[in-house]
């Protein structure tokens, strides 16, 4: 097919341009799944690939709520030891003397009112991360076993506790076993001197790549990314 094709591709190979170069070394590296993805490879093979990331998802928002609630916890108990005693309302104080003194921080806002809106910010999260599990468009079984062995981060990223900060630590290349083995030849390559360029065929891995590089290792680093359909490439 290549012989057929020659004459009308307008195509230079590199051993007709640098006859110098010498001929590429190419080492085939196998990286083994992590037991995380392990675990998603199974479930996306069962079908069952929506369940285990809604699960994983509420695991998390209870993990999360349970560190932020003993933050706030701690800091109540703070306010209680360092804050007088609240000014008990008056039934003969006015409205508007209320909110003023209420505005001072003279009243406590009832306990009740705090617990309930912390219910509903954490049943507007857990229906915020089954609408986002829902709305991933897994049917292509070939195509999520690809991104599986990718990194399980390509279904979701988990963020930082409160915020909308995705999580960029040692967990990013622990769940990953081509991270693994990328992590173990950056080091030993850029300590050689070496450049490397790196080629993936998911943008959205070169994302999770390009955050781990410049935040967590701090090195630098140029990106390349085509977003041009393959029709106009």
């Amino acid at each position: 097919l290549h012989a057929i094709l020659k004459p009308f591709l307008l195509r230079r190979l590199k051993v007709d341009v640098v006859t110098d170069l010498p001929p590429k070394k190419e080492y085939i590296l196998y990286a083994p799944l992590t037991s995380e993805q392990k675990e998603l490879y199974q479930a996306t093979l069962d079908k069952g690939v929506h369940a285990y990331l809604k699960k994983k998802a509420l695991d998390s928002l209870e993990k999360d709520e349970e560190e932020v609630e003993a933050v706030e916890d701690d800091k109540r108990k703070l306010r209680k030891r360092t804050k007088p005693a609240a000014a008990a309302y008056l039934l003969e104080d006015d409205d508007d003397t209320y909110f003023e003194a209420l505005e001072r921080g003279d009243y406590d806002i009832p306990e009740e009112t705090e617990e309930e809106r912390r219910k509903k910010e954490r049943d507007a999260a857990r229906k915020q991360a089954i609408r986002g599990v829902n709305n991933q468009h897994l049917q292509n079984v070939v195509v999520q076993l690809r991104k599986v062995c990718s990194h399980p981060y390509l279904f979701d990223w988990p963020a930082e506790p409160g915020t909308d900060e995705c999580i960029v630590d040692e967990t990013l290349v622990g769940g990953s076993g081509k991270m693994l083995l990328l992590e173990r030849m950056l080091d030993e390559l850029l300590k050689r001197g070496h450049i490397v360029l790196i080629f993936f065929q998911f943008t959205t891995m070169l994302d999770i790549i390009k955050r781990w590089l410049i935040h967590y290792k701090d090195w630098e680093l140029c990106a390349l990314i085509d977003l041009l359909p393959p029709g106009e490439a």
